[in-house]
């Protein structure tokens, strides 16, 4: 019969042997189901970490933008209504206004946030948490023989590597912002208001 049969005869063995045995096989056991439920449970508190950071950032991120992009949209309407009672004759000016305010408002969300702006910002965010996470340590098993230095500074060349591949393609939303920002204070500007004030 096979060793490992638990079904076997162990006749042969004292009952403290098999008591041992027996005890032996119930660790094992407990040890891998607890395993188990423990790397389950790491893995669904790490993405609730991250889920929660994620959230708190895009929350700052969104209402940063969204404000910006109101604020800009409430003045846009307001030249909009003010300058044809001001106006000498000019309607290209009119035109670039009404231009500017039909393309405010049919920006979306998807256009400030594009899908290549969160990669871009994924990868950035990585190599640098990666590296923070393991100069924090400091441990040999983590950073290899060169320890922290090394590894902050693989850290940063991956950080630049990933900032650089994809970054060019995504527009922040602060450049969309600062893209219609330009564009009304040009036009105050040529209107002779005073656009000082628009942050």
């Amino acid at each position: 019969m096979d060793s490992d049969d638990d079904w076997a005869d162990d006749s042969g063995l004292t009952d403290a042997q098999y008591d041992k045995l027996v005890a032996e096989r119930n660790w094992n056991r407990l040890q891998d189901e607890h395993g188990v439920a423990g790397y389950k449970d790491g893995i669904t508190e790490g993405k609730k970490a991250s889920l929660q950071d994620g959230f708190d950032a895009g929350y700052t991120n969104g209402v940063e933008a969204g404000l910006a992009l109101g604020r800009l949209r409430g003045l846009l309407s307001t030249m909009v209504q003010i300058q044809p009672s001001r106006s000498t004759g000019d309607s290209s000016l009119a035109d670039r206004l009404s231009t500017i305010l039909s393309e405010l408002e049919a920006t979306s969300v998807e256009h400030v946030f594009t899908l290549a702006y969160f990669r871009a910002t994924e990868a950035t965010s990585t190599a640098p948490a990666t590296a923070t996470a393991c100069t924090s340590r400091a441990e040999e098993s983590l950073c290899g023989a060169g320890g922290g230095s090394y590894c902050k500074a693989k850290g940063h060349e991956e950080a630049e590597h990933m900032h650089s591949s994809g970054a060019e393609s995504a527009q922040h939303p602060r450049a969309v912002v600062a893209g219609f920002r330009k564009r009304i204070v040009e036009i105050g500007a040529e209107l002779g208001w005073d656009m000082s004030h628009i942050d």
